[in-house]
């Protein structure tokens, strides 16, 4: 073989290397095919309820989706990525599951389920219920007690001790702090679905609580987040009235809740305030 034709086969072949090389770098699908694009008609998938041993729809629901694409379930509590898995809800009742499907070239939609919950089968945090009820769930100040709003020691105290105010003096207190909605007959609603949570005054926001934050044992029993607002009065008064938004949880029934908060870099026995509330019933 002479030296032109060598250079030529080398070519051809340097070149049907190139050609495979760009080729390779193409955008693909697993399948090979180009993205596939599907609607809500579409879709095929289910939630269904797991039955108890005499028939009745059980909290935990398996959601399933077949179709091409990525899918999402969120019963407005917890949220799963997953084409197959299970829920376990947290109330009885009718109830919404919500699927947002993804898919393969990046575009949305979703999809709805109601679903009815005969009984609690499987076991679920408690701490939902006892906050939001069947949904939600309205809370007041505990005029039962003596005094509903004041500070204590931090991790020492169980209620209002030092400094205390009754509910006959909560209002004069909400007015000097700008929150007149918040005093004596005063409301906040903690709500399941999207977990979220409002007042009388029309703040509101969202919460979310974790019962392993306990900062002392035996004092509290867990810690309750609010975003964008506090719990009612939930100011410090020796900081400027800056709204608490964190708050350890000192006790929790179905009838009442009562909270903690520590004043910036109090330790065991430092101030903190204390709110004392009761269900609306």
């Amino acid at each position: 073989m002479n030296k032109k034709m060598k250079k030529i086969i080398f070519f051809a072949t340097s070149l049907l290397l190139m050609m495979q090389i760009l080729t390779s770098c193409d955008p693909i699908t697993e399948d090979g095919a180009s993205p596939k694009v599907i609607d809500e008609s579409e879709f095929i998938g289910s939630v269904t309820s797991v039955k108890t041993t005499d028939g009745k729809n059980s909290n935990r629901v398996i959601c399933e989706m077949t179709s091409p694409g990525s899918a999402q379930w969120t019963d407005g509590v917890l949220t799963k990525s997953s084409n197959s898995t299970t829920m376990d809800l947290f109330i009885t009742g009718t109830q919404t599951i919500t699927c947002t499907v993804q898919s393969q070239d990046g575009s949305t939609f979703t999809k709805t389920f109601p679903v009815t919950v005969d009984e609690k089968t499987y076991d679920v945090d408690p701490t939902y219920g006892l906050l939001c009820g069947s949904g939600s769930k309205v809370w007041t100040w505990d005029t039962s007690v003596d005094n509903v709003w004041g500070n204590g020691g931090y991790m020492e105290n169980a209620a209002p001790s030092w400094w205390c105010v009754p509910i006959s003096g909560l209002d004069e207190q909400c007015t000097a702090y700008g929150c007149t909605s918040d005093g004596e007959g005063g409301q906040m609603t903690f709500t399941l679905n999207g977990l979220k949570f409002s007042k009388t005054s029309g703040q509101s926001g969202t919460f979310s609580f974790d019962m392993t934050a306990i900062v002392k044992s035996g004092w509290s029993i867990g810690k309750l987040y609010t975003k964008n607002t506090g719990v009612l009065l939930g100011v410090q008064p020796n900081n400027g009235g800056a709204v608490f938004t964190e708050y350890s949880i000192l006790s929790l029934d179905e009838h009442s809740l009562v909270l903690c908060a520590p004043e910036p870099g109090a330790g065991d026995g430092g101030t903190a305030w204390f709110w004392m509330f009761r269900a609306v019933e």
